[in-house]
C-alpha cells in the first residue's frame, strides 16, 4: 500500500473507535478530528507534530442524529483534518514553535504541509485542559502509534509533557532526560521521539535558543549523547538557567522598559490623551496604534488597527502587516475573532532578546524601528 491507502486505513479504524467511544459513554461525546490535512502527504514526512488535544469544545453526536450516517460522514472528512487548519500558521502555538525550529535552523521543516504532519494524542477537542478526561491519554494513545508506523516520520515532536509519556508508556519505552523539564528523548525502532515544553506557553528567548538548538542536534544524529549535546549546549543552558533564576520580568522591570520606550518614543504619543502615555501613533491618530505596557504579569507590545473604516486597497496593507509581524517578526494574532478584526498582533517582553530593561528596551526599539519603516513603505 501506499502512503494514502495505509493513511485511509488509519482514518476509518480511528474514526470507529472515537465514534465508538462517543456512542457508548456520554462523558466521551466530543466531536473529533485531527490537525493537518494528511491528504496532502506523498510519502514520509521529516516530522511528526504531537499535540495534546484541540481546545475548541462541542459534541459529536447530537440527540436524535443517525449514529451510522454520523460514522460515515466522519469517515469522509475526518482524513482532512482540523476544517481551520488553514489558519495554523497565525495560530500562536505554531508560531512559538517554528521561532523555537528556527534558533536550529529547522523552521523550513514546519513550512511546507509535504514535510511535515500534525496530531494529537487525542483527537477529541474540549474547551480546557480543566473538563479533558485524563485517562483518554491511555485511551488513544495507541491511535497515535499506529499514526506514526503508517507515515515513517524521521522524528516525532511532542508537545507537552503528557504526549511524550502517553507514547512511551504505549510502547514501553525508555524516556531520557536531556534537560530537565526541556527536552526528552526516547528511540522508537528508527524513529526519534523528541518532548518540549508544549509551545502555548511562553517562552524566553534563551529557553528557545537552548530548546531549538538541542533539537538540532537529535536531529542530525538521533544517537548522540546526552553529554555531547550538553557539552556542546554548556553556554546556551548556562544562559537560560541564569535566565530563569534571575527575576528579570517584575513588574518593576516592566515598567522601566515602558518608561525607557517611551523616553525614545515620545513624540508619537497622542496630543489629546494624556493619561495614556504607553500608546503611540506613528502614522497619526485614527490609523495604527503601538503600545508597549507593563501589564498585570507580563509586559507586552501589541499593535492596533484604528481606523473606522477599510476599503478594499487598505484591507489588503493591513494584512500584509499582519503577515510581516507574524512571520518575520514572531507576533502573535488573538485566537478570538472579535479581537482579530483589530489587533494586527502581540508579542511579549519575555520574547526579546536582553536581560537588563535596557538591553530589552533596546531590542524592542530596534524592531519597531524595523516596523514603521515597512508598514510605511506598505502606505500604511
Amino acid at each position: 500500500m501506499d502512503i494514502q491507502e495505509r493513511l485511509e486505513q488509519w482514518a476509518n479504524e480511528t474514526v470507529e473507535m472515537y465514534h465508538k467511544l462517543a456512542i457508548t459513554d456520554k462523558k466521551y461525546n466530543f466531536n473529533f478530528y485531527t490537525q493537518s490535512d494528511l491528504k496532502t502527504l506523498t510519502s514520509s514526512p521529516e516530522i511528526l507534530i504531537v499535540g495534546l488535544n484541540p481546545g475548541s469544545g462541542g459534541c459529536y453526536i447530537l440527540d436524535g442524529e443517525n449514529e451510522a450516517d454520523k460514522l460515515k460522514e466522519k469517515k469522509e472528512t475526518f482524513i482532512k483534518g482540523n476544517p481551520f487548519y488553514c489558519d495554523h500558521k497565525r495560530w500562536r502555538m505554531w508560531i512559538m514553535l517554528h521561532s523555537i525550529l528556527n534558533k536550529g535552523g529547522l523552521g523550513e521543516l514546519v513550512e511546507n504541509d509535504s514535510k511535515f504532519a500534525w496530531t494529537n494524542i487525542v483527537c477529541m477537542n474540549t474547551p480546557n485542559m480543566k473538563t479533558f478526561p485524563k485517562e483518554l491519554f491511555n485511551i488513544c494513545a495507541k491511535s497515535c502509534v499506529d499514526l506514526i508506523n503508517k507515515i515513517s516520520p524521521k522524528i516525532v515532536l511532542c508537545l507537552g509533557k503528557d504526549a511524550i509519556e502517553s507514547l512511551c508508556k504505549e510502547e514501553n519505552l525508555y524516556l531520557e532526560d536531556i534537560v530537565t523539564g526541556e527536552i526528552r528523548r526516547a528511540q522508537y525502532g528508527k524513529i526519534i521521539f523528541i518532548g518540549i515544553p508544549h509551545t502555548s506557553k511562553f517562552y524566553s528567548n534563551e529557553e528557545m535558543d537552548l530548546v531549538g538548538n538541542c533539537i538540532k542536534m537529535i536531529y542530525d544524529n538521533p544517537t548522540i549523547e546526552k553529554d555531547k549535546i550538553l557539552a556542546e549546549q554548556g553556554e546556551r543552558l548556562k544562559n537560560f538557567k541564569n535566565r530563569k533564576t534571575e527575576k528579570s520580568h517584575s513588574k518593576e522591570f516592566n515598567l522601566k522598559v515602558e518608561s525607557l520606550f517611551n523616553k525614545r518614543y515620545s513624540q508619537y504619543n497622542s496630543k489629546t490623551d494624556l493619561r495614556h502615555n504607553y500608546w503611540y501613533y506613528p502614522f497619526g491618530e485614527g490609523k495604527i496604534q503601538i503600545c508597549v505596557y507593563h501589564g498585570q504579569k507580563c509586559g507586552d507590545v501589541h499593535i492596533l488597527s484604528k481606523y473606522s473604516s477599510l476599503d478594499t486597497e487598505l484591507q489588503n496593507k493591513i494584512e500584509k502587516a499582519k503577515d510581516f509581524l507574524v512571520k518575520k517578526c514572531g507576533y502573535f494574532t488573538p485566537e478570538n475573532p472579535y479581537h482579530a478584526q483589530t489587533w494586527l498582533g502581540y508579542k511579549t517582553f519575555r520574547e526579546y532578546e536582553g536581560n537588563t530593561a535596557e538591553e530589552k528596551t533596546a531590542a524592542i526599539i530596534t524592531e519597531m524601528d524595523l516596523i514603521i519603516k515597512v508598514f510605511r513603505n506598505l502606505g500604511i
